[in-house]
């Protein structure tokens, strides 16, 4: 953000989202979400925009109105600041038509356009690996709870949080949660991962039900598991050495059974 105001660029923070209820799966919500914001950016309105580049993040929380996804844009502008605001609040018409494009629908809190100030304080929190392991933990507003809440409150034995947790996990497998666009990170000088060396990283992620095993013992062994909740997250995401990360948990934490089935392998 430093180096886009160096340049003279303007700085707001967009989010996205729609209408929603405790009868809407994740899975299709989330397509359907993310088809509309694809059908924006093909809008005019949106290529009228002195456009720079973006930053999208994909969260989501679940409460008593079931899953709540929604997009976090920082959008980088070519115009003064004192005439951003306006400039994307003009989206606000184009958003709701692509909502009801792919079934969805909106008022007021689906669309919102935010300062610079509030951009900066959003980023901020992904300042340490440790704060964007931990970016879901905390409850949101009328008690909603994100992925790691859900989780955390899973091995607490509450069994809806668990089931709730296991459909965050099968729809969010394999996607990206934060995408800078086209050209944004070399412009800035913001370090880049060749293709190459993310395939040697990335091995195939394990199926949701593992994950959730590996991640939701109860009791004693997520205790323990937290001191190791970084790597822990990491594996999760990516497909990583569940073993590797859970190096330093005893044998009973690490083969703590939950429904019946063994966290990863029964041990010899």
């Amino acid at each position: 953000m430093s180096g886009a105001r160096a340049e003279g660029h303007a700085v707001v923070m967009l989010t996205l989202t729609a209408r929603h209820d405790r009868q809407m799966k994740l899975a299709p919500f989330l397509d359907a979400l993310k088809l509309a914001k694809k059908r924006l950016r093909q809008r005019r309105e949106w290529r009228g925009l002195p456009f720079v580049g973006s930053v999208t993040a994909t969260e989501t929380t679940h409460g008593r109105n079931g899953w709540h996804p929604h997009f976090h844009e920082i959008l980088l502008l070519d115009c003064l600041p004192a005439d951003a605001l306006a400039l994307v609040e003009g989206l606000r018409a184009a958003w709701l038509s692509c909502l009801a494009a792919f079934g969805l629908s909106g008022a007021d809190a689906a669309f919102q356009v935010q300062s610079a100030q509030a951009a900066g304080a959003y980023v901020a929190k992904f300042g340490a690996a440790e704060e964007l392991a931990l970016q879901g933990s905390k409850r949101g507003r009328n008690g909603s709870r994100g992925p790691w809440q859900l989780l955390n409150d899973a091995r607490d034995g509450d069994a809806q949080a668990a089931a709730v947790w296991a459909e965050y996990a099968l729809a969010f497998r394999g996607r990206r949660q934060l995408v800078w666009s086209r050209g944004l990170k070399a412009r800035f000088g913001v370090g880049e991962t060749s293709d190459d060396e993310a395939a040697a990283e990335v091995d195939p992620a394990p199926p949701a039900a593992e994950v959730l095993r590996a991640w939701a013992g109860a009791g004693e062994p997520w205790r323990a598991a937290r001191r190791r909740r970084v790597a822990l997250v990491h594996a999760a995401e990516t497909g990583g050495d569940l073993r590797a990360a859970e190096y330093g948990l005893t044998d009973a934490e690490r083969w703590r059974r939950l429904g019946g089935e063994s966290l990863i392998d029964p041990p010899d």
